[in-house]
């Protein structure tokens, strides 16, 4: 509305300044020697009359809603069309086709002298129907809405989240705290962790920080799915009688899982050198020189 009300006053002001030139050249114009009817002055301005902008039928009119509707604008401001209920009957004469048959209703109140409400609802109503919508604000729209939702898990969450950010304007930092929202509490635990032995690791684009979440839960979930094939939880996972005397590594040997290899294993890959598909006990052929020789719990 802001920016049809700055078409209007800018036309409004043309319109005006075009009036008084072409009152100043017929008062300045030489006599024609044509004597003018008694009463009436040589020099009596003359109002320019404003064309009636053409009837607006909807999707199939020859110009988009914007333009009809901000010369219509126009034209009920230059001729004096102050009060609602006029500007909605004189609107609603310039309509045809579909866009009539949408607005109907305001025909037969008109018809029958009911109460048409105001001029905002009347051009609510239109806009409603046939104003174009920045995509951006769209995208805006549809994704503040799809993040309102609390998701069961980050895949379900990615879907449409992808489809939305590219086209909504928000920038990396924006988003990305939309997908901190969403995450699980695993998540949560996984990438607090990495926070702190090294923050560098965490991605600071939307689209890696999200393809990063996705890594963690996709583990998580074959890790659970692994779990119940084998008739295991965490809770009740069996384990073999502890030796008093044996060293405990298993804390090392955790702690020893890089955040490169969380990805290759979620991406099925060998976690010592990511070249070909992972495979639980067979050995590696060419191993990255950092993980030679180790073994990893997964």
């Amino acid at each position: 509305m802001v920016a049809l009300k700055e078409a209007q006053e800018k036309t409004t002001t043309y319109i005006v300044g075009l009036e008084s030139r072409l009152n100043n050249a017929i008062i300045n114009a030489p006599s024609t020697g044509i004597q003018q009817p008694a009463g009436q002055s040589s020099q009596a301005p003359r109002r320019i009359k404003l064309p009636d902008p053409p009837k607006y039928s909807g999707r199939k009119s020859s110009e988009n809603f914007e333009t009809w509707f901000t010369n219509l604008l126009i034209w009920l401001d230059y001729n004096h069309f102050t009060d609602d209920k006029d500007k909605i009957r004189q609107a609603n004469a310039h309509l045809e086709g579909g866009a009539a048959l949408y607005m109907k209703e305001y025909a037969i109140k008109l018809a029958s002298g009911q109460d048409v409400g105001t001029w905002a609802e009347y051009t609510r109503k239109l806009e409603m129907a046939y104003k174009t919508l920045d995509p951006k604000r769209t995208a805006q729209s549809l994704l503040d809405a799809h993040c309102a939702i609390r998701h069961k898990t980050m895949i379900a969450f990615a879907e449409n989240f992808r489809a939305y950010a590219p086209e909504s304007g928000y920038s990396d930092e924006d988003l990305i705290v939309k997908i901190r929202e969403q995450r699980s509490t695993h998540i949560q635990t996984v990438m607090s962790v990495m926070e702190t032995l090294d923050p560098s690791k965490i991605p600071t684009t939307w689209m890696d920080y999200l393809e990063f979440c996705l890594e963690i839960e996709i583990k998580h979930l074959q890790q659970m799915t692994g779990n119940k094939s084998t008739g295991q939880t965490t809770g009740t996972r069996t384990t073999a009688p502890k030796d008093p005397n044996a060293m405990d590594t298993s804390a090392r040997i955790t702690h020893e899982l890089s955040p490169e290899q969380d990805r290759w294993l979620a991406n099925k890959l060998c976690l010592f050198c990511r070249k070909h598909a992972y495979e639980r006990g067979k050995r590696c052929p060419s191993p990255r020189p950092e993980y030679k020789g180790k073994r990893f719990q997964t």
